[in-house]
């Protein structure tokens, strides 16, 4: 009589791995060689076409394409350190990321698509960026378009100013970077600081010590008029001016002038914008914190929403630190317990302009929020909350059926220095009382 044995059992085993690390820098049946020559470094590095097709379209297209025939291939944008890192993520199952050569790597993993390799560069630039090298990261997440990291380094940038533009690498970056630090909606330094810093990288991009109007039109051109001389005190451009006063043509000057006079005064030659914000202090300091409660007593069943949109506007400017969600409960025949969940939750702040239609993203970040009692959000930064604009707290979450919160809400709190947060959208019609998720705010005054 005939049995059939159906036992099965499976092994973990290395596999390609073991073949990867064997090859990695192998000649043994190599049939691609990069002639990889940077800064007068040279090597001729060995490679396998079967496995770079594999881990990336972008080279399995150029050996299908122009490196079909080709036994030898040139690279010049990385030196033969930082190519052999590279080709870790193709060949090996762990890896080393380098201070050295963490830009040229990352680089190529975005030239040839190497999703690992990205985000394996973008964890070490988050983990390992100081204020010394914090510039180096901002060019390079900005030449690579990497938003997680343009966000880490800009508010590193706005937090740390005085250390940062006092660093080499911001005396470094290139002039996309010092714009954009120009742009940034508040830093935590004077504007005199700021001036003082581009005077410095001026110096150092020109290698003279004396600065002179055809210095600034060879290495900074518009970037000048982006510098904001106008948000100096009249007293800090007098001490500037002496030492810098040739740089300025006489209708600029006279504009100068003009801005001291009035907050209000609109350059026609200067395109600094007047509405950042300098000498912020962004640290957490309790007794500059003011609370925005927005709690009534009398009770409401609320069901929460995939989306929860919290809409509001304040009529000074000021830092959010924190944002506190009200208690969740789970209805059922009007019987109410606290929720017992961890619900996913995706928070994103939105900066519309009162006057436009258009929104601005200042905060995104994901985390999990815990519904069995009130939740405090610790942003991990400050927001910037700025008279004149509309903001949106957007919520995503997928709750539990007949998740709810017990109270109503104020559309309007006054808090002390005379600071008013208006809440947006009113319940059934009454303008005085709102529902919905978040009911607490922790404001920093600024201090500047």
């Amino acid at each position: 009589m005939a049995t059939t044995d159906s036992a099965s059992k499976e092994y973990n085993v290395k596999g390609i791995l073991n073949i990867g690390e064997k090859l990695y820098l192998n000649e043994e049946m190599a049939d691609i060689y990069f002639d990889v020559e940077f800064n007068d470094q040279y090597e001729r590095i060995p490679a396998h076409k079967l496995l770079l097709a594999n881990a990336s379209d972008v080279f399995r297209s150029m050996l299908n394409g122009s490196w079909l025939e080709k036994e030898e291939a040139k690279i010049v944008d990385a030196s033969p350190s930082a190519f052999k890192e590279f080709l870790q993520f193709i060949y090996l199952g762990r890896v080393k990321v380098t201070t050295a050569n963490v830009a040229q790597v990352m680089n190529m993993g975005k030239k040839y698509d190497i999703l690992a390799c990205l985000d394996a560069c973008q964890d070490f630039l988050l983990n390992t960026l100081t204020n010394e090298n914090m510039c180096m990261g901002y060019g390079l997440a900005i030449l690579l378009e990497d938003e997680r990291l343009m966000e880490f380094c800009e508010n590193k940038i706005k937090c740390n100013t005085n250390e940062i533009l006092s660093s080499s690498s911001f005396l470094d970056c290139d002039q996309k970077v010092l714009k954009r630090i120009l742009q940034l909606d508040w830093l935590s330094c004077t504007a005199a600081n700021v001036n003082e810093a581009c005077m410095s990288w001026l110096k150092s991009a020109s290698k003279q010590e004396q600065l002179t109007r055809e210095i600034v039109q060879k290495h900074l051109g518009d970037l000048f008029y982006e510098i904001p001389f106008g948000s100096m005190s009249p007293k800090e451009f007098a001490a500037f001016d002496r030492s810098y006063e040739s740089l300025f043509k006489a209708d600029e000057y006279r504009e100068i002038i003009q801005m001291f006079a009035s907050e209000d005064c609109e350059s026609k030659i200067f395109c600094a914008n007047r509405g950042i914000l300098y000498g912020i202090s962004p640290t957490w300091n309790e007794n500059a914190v003011v609370t925005c409660d927005r709690l009534i007593s009398n009770r409401s069943s609320y069901f929460i929403k995939n989306v929860e949109m919290t809409t509001f506007s304040v009529n000074k400017t000021i830092l959010l630190g924190a944002i506190t969600c009200q208690c969740l409960y789970e209805s059922e025949n009007n019987i109410y317990k606290l929720c017992n969940k961890k619900v996913p939750t995706k928070i994103m702040i939105t900066k519309f302009n009162e006057s436009t239609d258009s929104g601005e993203e200042v905060f995104a970040h994901n985390r999990k929020v815990d519904l069995d009692k009130e939740t405090r959000i610790l942003l991990p930064y400050p927001i910037l909350i700025k008279s004149g604009f509309v903001y949106k707290i957007r919520m995503e979450q997928d709750p539990p059926a007949n998740c709810c919160t017990a109270f109503h809400l104020k559309t309007e709190v006054k808090i002390e220095s005379g600071i008013t947060v208006k809440f947006h959208g009113s319940t059934e019609g009454d303008d005085k009382v709102m529902e919905g998720l978040i009911y607490k705010f922790e404001l920093y005054r600024i201090s500047t």
